[in-house]
């Protein structure tokens, strides 16, 4: 048996749904683990800060994108370096899911069954390596997924209905499409550039991207939130380097080239992309930045002037099991 440190969202969309689910997940743990459902980020912080003694053979997060964001960052701060993270286990309970989804984990009540029923050795992995993103004002956050400017813009957007998830996306390039043909302010609301200086390392040589973007984005997963998408399609293809990309493009021009750029084709017009395992962009004002899709870390929000992503840490996934 398996002992497991669970944590458990009580504000995502499954556990507002159905308000027994925590319960559900507690009696299958039953006492082989414990299960936190904190209804604060400081409670939270605390029972991640009090891991390192409880030394849990692997840790299941149950919620979002967002949630693997706040758990990987709060456990960076105190776990030892020296010390390897324990194994993780994914149950979807977010809006997209994205990272559970690259795992292909399908039926999360048998796939938590598995894993309290197998012993650790008897667990299959994937090891998927995460970005480590830091600003100039001391936040740090760890995550597979990094972007400014019209990623921004897209993610208001589609929070505005979250709970439509893709059904808004679908009308958001609908109407952004309809839009363009007339030049209507939802178009020119995404046309928007960002004045950047980009600093990368690509094979040893310093490189510098400097212009005004209309989106950067970097990730260490190849799909773009879609799961037909295999956008960065240089993201998992060697350890502790990630794909990093960013347009200087008229928004207009980027959507002629939208579908192969979603299936990950290599399109023109691409000022930076690259894999990389280091990148370093300086605003002359704070913009806003998002980490796996949150535009903020625990009510902190993602504004700063600088920002520097680099290869983080590398995490060992409880793959689904059969």
């Amino acid at each position: 048996m398996v002992d497991v440190i669970m944590f458990s969202n009580p504000k995502s969309g499954k556990n507002l749904r159905d308000k027994l689910r925590v319960r559900k997940l507690r009696d299958l743990i039953n006492n082989n683990g414990r299960l936190y459902a904190t209804q604060t980020f400081d409670d939270l912080e605390k029972k991640v800060s009090e891991l390192v003694t409880k030394n849990p053979e692997c840790i299941v997060m149950d919620g979002g994108d967002g949630q693997s964001t706040i758990i990987l960052s709060l456990l960076k701060r105190y776990w030892p370096e020296n010390k390897p993270l324990p194994p993780f286990g994914l149950i979807p309970g977010g809006t997209y899911n994205i990272l559970s989804k690259e795992c292909e984990i399908k039926n999360p009540k048998k796939y938590l069954k598995n894993i309290l029923k197998l012993g650790i050795k008897d667990l299959s992995f994937r090891e998927i390596d995460m970005l480590k993103i830091t600003d100039n004002n001391d936040l740090t956050s760890y995550g597979f997924s990094f972007g400014v400017g019209g990623p921004i813009t897209l993610l208001e957007e589609a929070y505005k209905r979250k709970k439509l998830k893709y059904v808004r996306v679908a009308l958001m390039f609908a109407r952004l499409l309809f839009s363009r043909v007339f030049r209507q302010k939802y178009f020119e609301l995404f046309n928007q550039k960002t004045p950047l200086d980009i600093k990368t390392n690509i094979e040893g040589e310093g490189l510098n991207f400097e212009g005004n973007y209309l989106g950067v984005m970097a990730q260490t997963i190849k799909p773009a939130g879609l799961k037909i998408s295999k956008t960065f399609y240089k993201a998992d293809s060697r350890r502790g380097y990630f794909h990093a990309m960013g347009t200087q493009m008229e928004l207009g021009t980027f959507i002629d080239y939208l579908w192969p750029f979603l299936r990950g084709r290599e399109i023109p017009g691409m000022d930076l992309n690259a894999q990389t395992n280091n990148l370093q962009l300086t605003s002359k004002k704070p913009i806003k930045y998002n980490v796996n899709g949150e535009l903020d870390l625990m009510g902190k929000p993602y504004f700063a002037e600088q920002m520097n992503v680099e290869h983080g840490l590398t995490m060992k996934i409880i793959q689904s099991i059969n």
